[in-house]
């Protein structure tokens, strides 16, 4: 009965763990059997999207996918591992695998970024969400804004635009808003307003059409 039910708790784990295989792992750095820039599809469908995950909400170690090798990287600055002096990430934080804004063509060369709302998701997971809108941004003077999604089981799921939130849970965004403004520093991010899911999915649609014209320098 026991070995039973551990069969039955294993086919439930790999059934919702869409995280990919870890091939190695030191302190920092997760390297996994597939590229998760290039090796996972973003599978874009309506307005339901793949992300895989960098950054847990509730964290404030700032964790990246490499452009070189497309393994979960601790972000260094200054020779010490990068943690962010503020408060900690309000919202799950990721990238969209296989899209691009290139630097000429006013992005800053890497995947486009994303934020889903709700619980916590671990980092390196690769997870469908609903794409509700964008939120419009700069950093240091450069274009980088944020994809905004949904998880397709929580409480927010029942939003399918940003207007839908913004109108039940208007100060949910104005948090989100503030840490961004101000986790960097002041005047560092300026936030542009947001936009909704129509903008966003033309967004994905055209990162994926830079993404297998250019593909992604490695650096």
């Amino acid at each position: 009965m026991v070995k039973l039910f551990k069969i039955i708790i294993l086919i439930f784990i790999s059934k919702i763990s869409f995280a990919e295989s870890i091939k190695e792992t030191d302190k920092y750095s997760i390297k996994f059997e597939k590229n998760l820039i290039h090796d996972i599809d973003n599978s874009l469908k309506e307005q339901t999207i793949n992300i895989v995950v960098e950054i847990s909400k509730n964290t404030s170690s700032k964790w990246q996918i490499s452009k070189i090798d497309g393994s979960l990287e601790h972000e260094f600055f200054m020779g010490e591992p990068r943690i962010v002096n503020y408060s900690p990430y309000p919202v799950n934080y990721g990238i969209i695998p296989r899209t691009v804004i290139p630097i000429n063509k006013g992005g800053d060369g890497d995947p486009l970024d994303a934020i889903i709302l709700g619980k916590e998701i671990e980092m390196g997971k690769v997870m469908k969400v609903k794409v509700i809108g964008v939120l419009k941004m700069t950093d240091f003077g450069e274009q980088d804004d944020k994809i905004i999604a949904v998880q397709l089981n929580d409480e927010f799921s029942k939003y399918n635009e940003i207007n839908e939130l913004k109108k039940s849970n208007n100060n949910l965004l104005d948090e989100v808003i503030l840490w961004f403004q101000n986790y960097k520093g002041e005047n560092i991010i300026k936030v542009a307003g947001y936009e909704s899911s129509i903008e966003a999915v033309n967004l994905i649609m055209m990162g994926s059409r830079y993404y297998e014209k250019y593909g992604i320098k490695k650096r």
